[in-house]
């Protein structure tokens, strides 16, 4: 088989060209931002154990609050969200 044959019957592959800035391989997030993620996570929890929103009283104080949004609700918009 002559150079030319192989040639003609070899694929040709497509070649892609990409223009900017290449994406890096492994994205790198600051120690600030991962510090300050565990730390609100951190006040949420210590807020929900001390003030109580946890457990049966915490349940009952959701129903509190929602009856509570139910009735501003009603008084602001006038439609109830319950019927």
């Amino acid at each position: 088989m002559s150079e030319e044959e192989r040639n003609e019957s070899s694929k040709e592959l497509p070649i892609v060209i990409e223009y900017g800035e290449p994406e890096p391989a492994d994205r790198m997030v600051s120690l600030a931002s991962v510090i300050s993620v565990v730390a609100a996570v951190c006040i949420a929890h210590f807020l929900i154990v001390v003030g109580g929103l946890s457990g049966a009283r915490g349940y009952a104080k959701l129903q509190a609050a929602g009856e509570w949004f139910d009735s501003i609700w009603q008084q602001t918009v006038g439609f109830n969200s319950s019927a």
